[in-house]
Parts: structure tokens; C-alpha cells; sequence
């Protein structure tokens, strides 16, 4: 049976490429709700980008859900453009646009959730490509939300102190620190993280990227048109490649033999540095500040990537035609 999994994310170029992964991969896993956070852009906008995503492939049968607007403490969305004004590179998607927003379900995110975790206990996967206020918000909903998961994949956090929305926090992190550190400590389960410096290792070099993004099929000239602007900026700022975050997040799911090595430890975040704030922070000695109490591990961190079976995942998402 694939496995069924809930994609909590704010496309963004790299949360819409992460969902026609899995959209692609439909024998490994099966979509069962798109919930959506703010992040890249608005709650209402990147929403909008969900909707136009499982139109491109055909998919608008999997409900989508609308989630918080503002971090746990009010904070709004960060202001960046990186992925274009509207989230999703400011292109009209032939025979997408315009899409119904009526299709939005009426139920919020956090809420759908914890009913779909309680339908469906102990089969469903979560994976968090945003900033984690759905999920922190379920946990308030229902404190046993994490123990009904059958696991917990995260796109977030930081081993090394070097960041990519400040110098030391990663941008889903720091987007809701106090959500971050919510999930952490209250989920109530191990979760597995792919943290910013895993991925910043594993970025396509530009003559694959450019690859991928000549072939003759619908997603190749989708994933070409709407990654124009950011590629431009990517190339300036990121000269080591071509960065797949959240896709990479997304084919961890699809075949387990992603991940080469992984290790647990146990991580925090950092809520009141006034340079620090967002940071995830490893307590590498696993012992509280007192000495005596050992301390568990609440994170299992992805280290090591298998490139050759991304590259496999990911090729076969190229070549996919969408209806």
C-alpha cells in the first residue's frame, strides 16, 4: 500500500515541486490533504499556489486546507520575494489559471489534521515544508496529535549556525521559532529532520538543473517557467547549485533509501538571542543543565543523502506528463 501522507507546506517554487514529486509517485505514497501555512508569501496566496499545482496534475480530488496566517505570537509572513510577489515566480500557468477558490475546504488545516490522524492512526506521515504554526496548533488541539503519526518529516532547523533568512536560523524556523520549539518538545515522538546544511550539500549542480528543465514534458516547462526570477537570484547567490529543500524532504517519503545516514540527538530553539533567534540548537553532551538528568533524543538528523536515488526520484518527475 503506498504510504499516505499529509504535505504541510507555503508554495513557493520548491514546496511546488516537492507536491509533483509525490504527485508523481503515486505507487509510494498517496496524497491525502495539501494544508497550507504562511511563509513564502501569504496564507491566502500560497493556498491559491496548492490549488494551482493539483490543477497542473489533474489532482484537484485531494482536498486542500487552509492554515494560520500569522506566527504563534502574530507575526505575519517574512517579507521576501524570492519566489516572485504572488509565491509561485509571478507566471500564468497556461490551462491552469485562473482556479476556483471555492475548492479550498472550509475546515482549517490544524483542524482537518487532527481528524485525518485520528481516522487514520498510527498510517499517516506528515511532512512539514513550512514554517510549523499548523502543526504546533494541532498540538494545542489534541496533545496526542504526534503519538497517532506513523512519523514526522521535517524540512528545517540547522546544525552548524549558519543560516539562510539570518546569519545563524534557517527560514522555516525562524519564520515561528516558538512553533519550532513547540513541536520539538511536545510532539511527543522522534521526528526525522532534514536540516538546511544537509540540503545546502546536496544541491544540483546547474548542468543538471538545466537538464531537467529542457525536456518535452509539461512539468520541465512548468518547473522552467516559474523558477525564472529565483533561478536568476540562485545563481548569484548560490553558486554551488541549484537548492531542492523541500524536494528532497518529499523523496525521503517516497523511498526510505534516501538517506544514507542519520543521527539522533537532542535539539531546541533559541526563542530571545537577539542574533540567534530561530537557531536550532544541539545539546551534543545530551545532559541537562543540572548534570544529573540524561536527556532523550527528540530529532533524528538527516546527515547523508543518496544521490542516485534522488536523482532517480527526481528524473522521474521530469519525464512525468501530467493530464
Amino acid at each position: 500500500m503506498p504510504e499516505r501522507i499529509i504535505i504541510d507546506c507555503d508554495p513557493g517554487i520548491d514546496d511546488a515541486q516537492a507536491i509533483l514529486l509525490a504527485l508523481s509517485h503515486q505507487d509510494q505514497v498517496q496524497v491525502i490533504a495539501i494544508t497550507t501555512i504562511f511563509g513564502n508569501s501569504t496564507v491566502d496566496r500560497v493556498t491559491h499556489n496548492a490549488l494551482r499545482i493539483l490543477k497542473f496534475a489533474g489532482r484537484l480530488d485531494i482536498p486542500v486546507y487552509k492554515g494560520c496566517e500569522w506566527s504563534l505570537i502574530g507575526s505575519p509572513s517574512s517579507d521576501t520575494d524570492f519566489h516572485g510577489q504572488d509565491g509561485l515566480g509571478d507566471v500564468i500557468i497556461d490551462g491552469v489559471d485562473p482556479v476556483d477558490m471555492n475548492l479550498v475546504q472550509s475546515e482549517h488545516a490544524s483542524v482537518a489534521m487532527c481528524r485525518l490522524v485520528n481516522e487514520h492512526a498510527g498510517s499517516i506521515t506528515l511532512i512539514a515544508i513550512g514554517a510549523l504554526t499548523n502543526i504546533a496548533t494541532a498540538l494545542l488541539l489534541d496533545a496526542e496529535f504526534g503519538l497517532k503519526l506513523k512519523d514526522c518529516v521535517v524540512m528545517g532547523g540547522n546544525l552548524d549556525g549558519k543560516g539562510n533568512i539570518t546569519e545563524t536560523a534557517e527560514f522555516n524556523f525562524y519564520t515561528d521559532p516558538e512553533a519550532a520549539w513547540r513541536v520539538l518538545h511536545r510532539l511527543g515522538r522522534k521526528l526525522t529532520l532534514l536540516p538546511l546544511n544537509t540540503c545546502i550539500d546536496n544541491f544540483l549542480p546547474w548542468c543538471q538543473y538545466e537538464e531537467l528543465t529542457s525536456r518535452s514534458t509539461k512539468t520541465s516547462a512548468l518547473v522552467k517557467s516559474i523558477d525564472a526570477s529565483s533561478v536568476a537570484k540562485m545563481k548569484q547567490e548560490l553558486d554551488e547549485g541549484y537548492g531542492t529543500w523541500d524536494q528532497l524532504a518529499v523523496a525521503m517519503v517516497i523511498s526510505p533509501e534516501t538517506v544514507l545516514e542519520r543521527k539522533d540527538v537532542r535539539a531546541s530553539i533559541e526563542l530571545n538571542g537577539q542574533l540567534t533567534r530561530g537557531q536550532m540548537i544541539v545539546t551534543r553532551q545530551n545532559i541537562t543543565g543540572d548534570g544529573k538528568c540524561m536527556q532523550s533524543a527528540n530529532v533524528s538528523v538527516v546527515t547523508s543523502i543518496n544521490k542516485a536515488v534522488f536523482n532517480s526520484i527526481i528524473n522521474k518527475t521530469f519525464d512525468t506528463n501530467f493530464i
